[in-house]
């Protein structure tokens, strides 16, 4: 089973197909229905509205009820409060328990770096984010976080250096000429 916290970009848009696998006159198999409030979960988080957050951690609370706790439950239980600014904290506290536990996936790794960069621990940040682009060294999506940072934090030489790297990755892309512009002015002022 995939320990990505994120729905496929199809499932987002239709939540319907996995609420009636939830309904028990379909007797799915429950493990698809299990696997079914995980992604209703996310779908719901992912749809940014107040009022479906609490539905999604009730989703995933009647997984746990249902087979006790499971890391793939508690990653996903991570991200829906890693889309609570409130709760971000907490979110970073199941996602270390979960390194602990063993490896996340890439993109759950990706959240953690964020979360970890936006409380300020930049060090293990950091650290995270050159292990990610160790493992996945032409993702657009790293390179451009990472190289923002890096501005942020004043590193003009490790700036130039991933934002090359980016380049190479996405010529000409609009992305990579912002971050060029941004690179100039720091060095410009």
């Amino acid at each position: 089973m995939s320990s990505s916290c994120r729905p496929p970009p199809s499932f987002s848009a239709a939540p319907t197909s996995r609420r009636r696998l939830l309904d028990p006159a379909t007797r799915a198999p429950a493990e698809y229905v299990i696997r079914a409030r995980r992604q209703l979960a996310l779908a719901l988080a992912a749809s940014g509205r107040d009022q479906d957050y609490p539905e999604a951690l009730a989703l995933i609370d009647r997984n746990v009820a249902t087979r006790g706790a499971t890391a793939e439950d508690e990653r996903v239980r991570a991200a829906l409060l890693a889309s609570r600014p409130g709760q971000r904290l907490a979110a970073v506290r199941l996602f270390e328990i979960a390194l602990k536990d063993g490896p996340i996936s890439e993109e759950d790794q990706f959240l953690l770096v964020r979360l970890w960069d936006a409380a300020g621990i930049a060090e293990r940040a950091q650290s995270l984010m050159l292990d990610l682009l160790a493992t996945a060294p032409n993702n657009p999506q790293y390179l451009a976080f990472h190289v923002r940072s890096l501005l942020r934090r004043g590193d003009p030489a490790g700036t130039r250096f991933y934002l090359d790297q980016l380049e190479r990755v996405e010529p000409r892309s609009t992305r990579a000429q912002e971050l060029k512009a941004l690179l100039a002015a720091k060095e410009a002022s």
